[in-house]
């Protein structure tokens, strides 16, 4: 694929599926991508049983659209990053996973993610991305071995150097790794690799998030990977953001996303205040378990046309949520879904 210019817009970290004999299940993944791409009016799906104040209206307003970006209405994904379990997946299921949704979507930006706290593991994971058809690599500070901003600087490089033909985003989520790219440190990385496209910050700190972007001017997108405070890093000049919560409500999240690049600020901060109690469900537990859960029972209920019912299973270490937490996930979206 052509070189990539810096990513604007909203895009999906996509969560990986799984059977109940815990093998991948890609065509659940593809139909998921393809719902959030190409939706149907939900009307035309709804099982009579709903309760009925979960009215045709409502449901289809809220779950009607895809996720793209704004720009140049590239629609894109991130596979197998921190929502998508990872360090839990083969090489084997990731390619499967790489290919088939690239055959599937060949327009869509597909964003591999290839981080580990290993160099070398990382610049396999990269040759093989590249190799696989992914447009792009996720590169995640590492986790657990905390190295020195000289070490993060001199991985990031040789990863780089490593797939010099080949975009890169560089992802920073002290929360996950421990660790956090210092100013200076991407200062000297986006002027050794031009193919650094965008940062993606989960940081949640919206002090750093305005530095990185200062930083980052001219050279490199920043967007958001925390979504509850995604407006606020927009306000700051992120440049859109990477979801969890677009896989669920992608109509609002391009409609948040568009209202705010329209000026239409006070509308904007309306549906987001809308949106908030359930973005801060789907963090109730460790992400991905939530979004799956919550899919879950929007599939099985019908809700999301052509969508099979999703299995909300992840791979241990992480588990399916706890009995409390799912009821107030539940009651979140419920909620959610009948405002008008």
């Amino acid at each position: 694929m052509e070189s990539l210019k810096p990513l604007e817009g909203i895009f999906s970290a996509v969560p990986t599926f799984f059977d109940d004999d815990e093998a991948v299940d890609v065509s659940a993944l593809l139909q998921l991508m393809a719902w959030q791409l190409k939706p149907h009016h939900l009307d035309q799906f709804l099982p009579k049983s709903l309760d009925a104040h979960l009215s045709d209206a409502h449901l289809g307003n809220h779950l009607s659209q895809g996720v793209q970006g704004l720009g140049d209405s590239v629609s894109g994904f991130v596979l197998y990053g921190t929502t998508g379990e990872a360090p839990c997946l083969s090489a084997s299921e990731k390619e499967q996973i790489t290919s088939l949704a690239k055959e599937h979507f060949p327009q869509s930006v597909m964003i591999a993610g290839i981080g580990t706290n290993s160099t070398k593991s990382t610049i396999e994971n990269a040759q093989q991305a590249r190799d696989w058809g992914a447009d792009a690599g996720l590169l995640v500070t590492p986790y657990y071995n905390r190295p020195s901003q000289e070490g993060l600087y001199q991985h990031c490089l040789k990863v780089a150097e490593s797939v010099a033909d080949w975009p890169l985003v560089l992802y920073v989520v002290p929360s996950r790794t421990g660790i956090t790219l210092e100013i200076e440190t991407v200062d000297r990385l986006l002027s050794a690799c031009p193919q650094i496209i965008s940062i993606k910050d989960a940081s949640a700190d919206l002090s750093y998030c305005a530095e990185l972007i200062a930083c980052c001017e001219g050279r490199a997108t920043v967007l958001s990977g925390d979504d509850p405070t995604a407006l606020a890093s927009w306000a700051i000049g992120a440049r859109g953001s990477i979801s969890v919560g677009s896989n669920l409500f992608p109509a609002e999240m391009m409609r948040l996303w568009k209202l705010f690049n329209q000026g239409a600020l006070a509308e904007a901060q309306k549906l987001f205040m809308k949106l908030h109690p359930l973005i801060r469900a789907l963090f109730i537990e460790t992400n991905p378990s939530p979004l799956k859960a919550a899919l879950a029972q929007l599939s099985q209920q019908g809700l999301l046309a052509k969508v099979s019912p999703l299995n909300p299973s992840v791979r241990l270490p992480l588990s399916q949520l706890q009995s409390e937490s799912q009821d107030s996930l539940i009651k979140a979206l419920h909620q959610y879904l009948i405002q008008p």
